[in-house]
């Protein structure tokens, strides 16, 4: 099977050059949305819940808490690392605590761990899995 997974994803107006939230609600895949909370360059309402709210089932969205737009990448641009944002290493884990479970399930069919895929600490998780 396949799935999507998003980490602090950009929605664009149908005019730009992104995705345009036509294209997005004909996804017809599992997908899963991560973003920080705050990220000022794909800002978590108006990209990764503004997506969220034009897929259909099986939908997933991740709000990393204490997290920027870096928080999922290997690179550390101000203000990440700031005092009160998760480290690098905390955002990685905090993505792969729900990128594994989803991908294992949705991909490889392996269900045995969908208990994950339920809200956490530092964490606001909402599920549509249809």
């Amino acid at each position: 099977m396949i799935a999507g997974l998003a980490l602090a994803p950009a929605v664009e107006p149908p005019w730009a050059a992104g995705p345009s939230t036509r294209e997005i609600a004909s996804i017809d895949i599992p997908v899963m949305l991560q973003g920080g909370d705050l990220d000022t360059l794909t800002p978590f309402e108006q990209t990764s819940q503004r997506a969220y709210d034009l897929l259909g089932p099986p939908r997933y969205l991740v709000e990393i808490l204490h997290t920027g737009h870096f928080g999922f990448s290997d690179l550390c641009v101000p203000p990440c690392g700031l005092p009160g944002m998760l480290t690098q290493d905390e955002a990685h884990r905090t993505a792969l605590r729900y990128a594994v479970p989803f991908l294992l399930q949705w991909v490889a069919g392996d269900r045995r761990f969908e208990t994950f895929l339920t809200p956490a600490p530092g964490t606001v998780f909402t599920a549509d899995a249809g």
